[in-house]
């Protein structure tokens, strides 16, 4: 059995369609995002999150009413009760086939927790698919929960869009430095914001251009009819 390390965000989920999505909630701009994006979040070392943009919208008079606040915490609830339709192409089926196989399935994802949850708590098809789930907020490489990992006997296979990020996690979980640790980790590198083909062949990564190509030796199908997963 092998554990399979999953990246959320730009990995299953397509969140440039989130957050055009939020943009059009918001009636703003990719260009209005980004700079208050930036102002609001980047600038202050702080990590993102709906409800915590709205509040900063409202503190500097972007909202102008709490009952326009309401009304689009409201249109966010109504138009994104699902974010099903966000995970790319293959990516639930991915999940489920790597589960089909007997491995065990991690999630691994990078943001404010809050934000995090509500995230997958809206992404339905994916309940109860991951063995265990892990929200970090700063560093997944420097986090307790992965340097338990690399404590546990078997082979790692890691699935991210994020180059840099995923170097640091190989690292921990091939327990690199102590002699007689043998490499451990697979990984396969999704095209991303944070990734290029180039750069992801340099590391010896496997590399696709989306999550629809990594292989899978069982289908949909028959991983639901092993597993008995309803997919709603």
């Amino acid at each position: 059995m092998k554990t399979v390390i999953f990246d959320l965000d730009h990995t299953l989920l397509n969140t440039n369609v989130l957050k055009e999505k939020i943009c059009e909630i918001l009636e703003m701009s990719e260009e209005e995002f980004d700079k208050s994006y930036r102002e609001n979040f980047t600038s202050k070392g702080v990590k993102y999150s709906f409800e915590d943009h709205l509040r900063a919208l409202r503190d500097v008079g972007s909202i102008n009413s709490d009952i326009k606040l309401q009304a689009l915490r409201k249109k966010f609830d109504e138009e994104l009760s699902s974010m099903d339709h966000l995970l790319y192409d293959g990516a639930l089926d991915l999940v489920l086939s790597e589960k089909a196989k007997g491995n065990k399935v991690i999630l691994i994802t990078l943001g404010k927790e809050s934000w995090q949850k509500e995230k997958i708590n809206r992404l339905g098809s994916l309940k109860g698919l991951f063995d265990e789930i892990c929200y970090e907020e700063k560093d997944k490489a420097g986090s307790d929960y992965l340097v338990e990992l690399s404590r546990q006997d078997g082979d790692f296979v890691i699935i991210n869009d994020n180059i840099g990020e995923t170097k640091k996690m190989v690292s921990v979980l091939n327990k690199e430095g102590q002699e007689g640790e043998a490499e451990r980790c697979e990984v396969k590198i999704v095209k991303g914001i944070h990734s290029e083909k180039e750069s992801a062949e340099e590391s010896g990564y496997q590399f696709f251009e989306e999550v629809n190509n990594i292989p899978r030796t069982i289908k949909e199908p028959q991983a639901e009819a092993k597993h008995g997963f309803a997919i709603k």
